[in-house]
């Protein structure tokens, strides 16, 4: 029987289980395996990056209804647009204007999104602007990239595609 020992951002040599020595390479939630080849030969890691994008749209109005809506629109084009799946999310980092007071949007998009009850989430107030934009919700979306996607994301030198619908395209002229 073998025992496997890891320890963050070390390389280790562990047993399968079938008398196949194996390395890893662990780096906190990425966790890539590789087989020795030939005398302590080993194929350089592949490392799944952590991917960062921002997003943002505004409410037509304050309600919890509509803050379901517009997150779960949101979410639900970041998601797809950078080929994210729930599973891969690190954590989302939410703030809303100051005039958003009926909801929140962690506790709306869970109510949307089942697939999204275990990804930690962090809401926050934006600071009063002069002239700001009104009923936004913005997000920061972390997750690692996945190695079997048939479609792949962004290389790092492109970056992450970020979302801004409604009024909140003013945010980013430049996407539009």
């Amino acid at each position: 029987m073998s025992q496997t020992v890891f320890l963050t951002g070390l390389l280790q040599t562990a047993g399968n289980g079938k008398g196949m020595p194996r390395k890893a390479w662990v780096f906190n939630k990425c966790l890539v395996f590789n087989k020795l080849g030939g005398m302590n030969q080993m194929s350089p890691p592949y490392i799944a990056p952590l991917r960062a994008v921002r997003g943002a749209i505004t409410l037509d109005t304050d309600s919890p209804k509509a803050m379901a809506e517009a997150v779960g629109e949101l979410v639900g084009s970041l998601m797809r647009q950078n080929h994210i799946d729930a599973a891969d999310i690190v954590s989302a980092f939410f703030t809303v204007t100051a005039d958003i007071t009926q909801a929140n949007p962690a506790t709306a998009i869970r109510l949307v999104r089942p697939d999204w009850q275990h990804v930690p989430m962090l809401c926050s107030q934006e600071p009063q602007i002069q002239g700001g934009l009104e009923l936004c919700v913005r997000v920061l979306l972390q997750w690692y990239e996945r190695m079997d996607h048939q479609v792949p994301s962004p290389t790092p030198l492109q970056g992450a595609v970020p979302v801004y619908l409604k009024g909140a395209s003013r945010l980013r002229p430049d996407l539009t």
